[in-house]
């Protein structure tokens, strides 16, 4: 009885000290849960950020290939043991090749103050999953699509307002975030996206 208060102590001062490295008002409020994910999924998307060195941890910046995509690629590895997304498909919103995942959603060319599109399209989404999305007000390097951003979905707060992306990039400089975004600001900064998932999701 004694080793089991002991065990359950330590868990919960583990994840005390996980949710302390968080920002104030994020992973620390109650989760939405979606249907096959639990708990554990969420925390290690958490402990990743947090604690997972080697180019993950949030605050740092990717050295590696591939930029944004290539690190939610790496994050998604780790994550699932999957590759992730390869080369571009319908306006950049997509990608051609994602072996072992499926489509689980896709948004396209919705206006840019309909918050309740990205929030029906991302509600159920289950954390660590992999979206593709096409930027609303800027253009690929070859002018012709809008440019392409890859980010990991870390699950949104019970109380509907938005979600968090774990991903690098978004200032130009690599630097890996956890960022939180309402549904109206993800509206306005994208016009498409495709979300992917295991198709052996490892619920926990």
């Amino acid at each position: 009885m004694f080793a089991n208060i002991k065990i359950s102590i330590a868990m919960l001062l583990a994840f005390t000290l996980i949710f302390a490295a968080t920002p104030k008002h994020s992973y620390a409020e109650n989760m939405h849960m979606p249907d096959g994910a639990g708990i554990m999924n969420f925390m290690d998307v958490l402990k990743l950020a947090n604690q997972g060195g080697n180019g993950l941890q949030k605050g740092t910046h990717y050295e590696g290939r591939g930029q944004c995509r290539g690190f939610a690629n790496k994050v998604y590895n780790r994550l699932f043991g999957l590759q992730g997304l390869y080369e571009y498909t319908n306006k950049n919103y997509g990608a051609r090749d994602f072996p072992g995942s499926h489509v689980v959603g896709q948004l396209f060319d919705f206006g840019s103050g309909d918050a309740n599109a990205v929030k029906n399209l991302f509600w159920n989404v289950k954390p660590g999953a992999i979206i593709q999305m096409g930027r609303r007000h800027r253009l690929n390097s070859s002018g012709n699509a809008p440019a392409p951003h890859t980010a990991i979905y870390a699950g949104a707060p019970s109380d509907g307002r938005g979600c968090y992306f774990y991903e690098a990039n978004t200032d130009g400089k690599n630097t890996i975030m956890f960022n939180f975004y309402t549904w109206a600001q993800l509206a306005d900064r994208n016009k498409g996206f495709t979300v992917y998932e295991p198709n052996n999701y490892p619920s926990k």
